[in-house]
């Protein structure tokens, strides 16, 4: 079957390759089974439930909205995915996985996702300590109803988040263990004791000798062999046996089978068979390799990330997945204009405003979100819910600037937020090009807004504010300022009674 695929942009690219083993090519995809389910959540099991479907998967990137896996119909089933993953060499790793509803992944021993009912929602696994090469894979997916998605991404080394690539997945290990033979024969000593008047009559291809002092010494190689992945070492360890007075046979006779790919025996009197090695055949090293470049400012890449994201869920899971990764100002403004290019669900505006208004938001990103409220896919309600989540997250002096310049902003907020707002800004820190841009946008905000404009900030402070037209007058501030200045010049003179003459 086709299901969506959600192509996640990385800002900074990650190019990797595969090389091919020695051996014959393995199988890329996973095994994937489907069940249908009759409880939620479902037990992950095999024998539960009867099996409605399987089919072999390229990569864990799917949505089965009007594409139902096989006969497992739309809603209520249960997808078990096995194989194996090709883990990179890599400083660090970690894994994000996305479903809706159920989704866990389990990577060698390392579990992850959440199993129960929700939205296209993001769970991240952490770091994880795995070792470069094949690991096993073992993820299960359910839908209960709605909208689903399952989708599996790593961050490798930092680099940003990309969806595990169809490469990384086999359906079987494509490094078998990599062990070695090497055939090494060295001696076995056979002790006869004899009573010291015998005679032994040995044939030629046997030595005897009766040894007359009281005691003797006999020297034996023993090999002592230590492996590693990439190098085997068999050394030699000189032991010394003393017996008594014995008649010895010496036959050199059997074979010991050690991993080491070259044993050398040093030179000695102990009578030692011909060593024959034989050298290992190693499977061929998989390498991947990532190469750093430097962060794009084509939006283009951005838009294609979109590209099959129809649902508010699933615009939601590619821009919370797109907003965590380290994006350059131009990539996130590109992000924000993407999500809202269609309307969003109120449960998917909120997951975004979580996602944008983090701690470490820029001030140029910070602006391009509030220049983007003014979309026309975006509701009065949805905006006063934006900017209330700013006040609430402790809005700075340069945020409430920015929004108090928004005049869309200022449209849709209450009186209350605007007076939280206003009492934020800095006045004496505002240029003058800054107080003309909140006053073009206070002038035509609601009536309410306007009072704790002129409440919360002092309208004659600075000639910026001079073109404001406050809301009991019909004149700007710089004529009232003028017709103050002048009626201070006035002085009353009283008329003398006196007379002169």
């Amino acid at each position: 079957m086709n299901g969506l695929r959600l192509l996640i942009f990385a800002p900074v690219a990650l190019l990797s390759f595969f090389a091919s083993p020695a051996q014959a090519e393995p199988i890329q995809g996973l095994n994937a089974v489907g069940y249908i389910v009759n409880e939620i959540p479902p037990t992950r099991s095999e024998d539960s439930y009867p099996v409605c479907h399987s089919e072999t998967e390229n990569n864990i990137n799917r949505n089965y909205n009007g594409e139902p896996f096989g006969s497992c119909g739309e809603d209520q089933f249960m997808v078990h995915f096995t194989g194996f993953i090709i883990i990179p060499e890599h400083q660090t790793i970690e894994f994000w996985i996305a479903s809706d509803d159920g989704g866990t992944v389990k990577i060698g021993d390392s579990e992850f996702g959440v199993w129960q009912d929700q939205g296209c929602s993001w769970t991240l696994s952490g770091e994880l300590t795995l070792p470069a090469g094949a690991q096993t894979l073992d993820a299960w997916f359910y839908e209960n109803g709605g909208d689903s998605c399952f989708m599996l991404a790593w961050n490798i080394d930092g680099q940003g988040l990309e969806i595990v690539p169809d490469e990384a997945f086999t359906m079987e290990s494509p490094i078998p263990p990599t062990t070695t033979s090497t055939t090494t024969e060295v001696p076995t000593t056979t002790t006869t004791t004899l009573p010291p008047t015998t005679t032994t009559e040995t044939p030629t291809t046997t030595t005897s000798t009766t040894t007359e002092p009281p005691s003797t010494t006999s020297t034996v190689f023993e090999t002592t062999t230590t492996a590693s992945p990439e190098t085997t070492t068999t050394s030699l360890v000189e032991t010394t046996t003393t017996s008594p007075p014995t008649t010895t046979s010496t036959i050199p006779t059997t074979t010991t089978s050690t991993t080491a790919p070259t044993t050398s025996a040093p030179a000695t009197t102990t009578s030692i068979a011909e060593t024959t090695t034989t050298p290992p055949t190693l499977p061929e090293t998989t390498t991947t390799t990532f190469a750093p470049q430097p962060p794009t400012v084509d939006p283009e890449p951005i838009v294609e990330a979109f590209a099959d994201a129809d649902t508010s869920a699933e615009i939601v899971a590619v821009a919370e997945a797109l907003l965590q990764t380290d994006l350059t100002a131009e990539e996130f403004i590109a992000v924000i204009e993407q999500v809202f290019e269609q309307p969003l669900t109120d449960e998917a505006f909120t997951n975004i405003l979580d996602a944008v208004l983090v701690e470490d938001i820029t001030a140029e990103e910070f602006t391009s979100f509030v220049d983007a409220l003014g979309s026309d896919t975006i509701t009065d309600e949805q905006v006063l819910e934006a900017i209330t989540a700013i006040v609430d997250n402790g809005i700075t002096a340069e945020q409430a600037t920015t929004v108090a310049e928004s005049a869309d902003a200022l449209e849709a907020i209450t009186g209350e937020v605007a007076a939280e707002v206003f009492d934020a800004i800095v006045q004496d820190d505002l240029t003058d090009e800054q107080a003309i841009k909140i006053v073009d946008a206070v002038q035509d905000a609601p009536t309410e807004v306007r009072e704790s404009f002129e409440e919360e900030i002092n309208i004659f402070g600075g000639s910026g504010f001079d073109g404001y037209i406050p809301t009991d007058s019909v004149v700007p501030v710089s004529t009232r300022r003028v017709l103050v200045a002048v009626s201070a010049t006035f002085v009353v003179v009283p008329v003398s009674s006196r007379r002169i003459g």
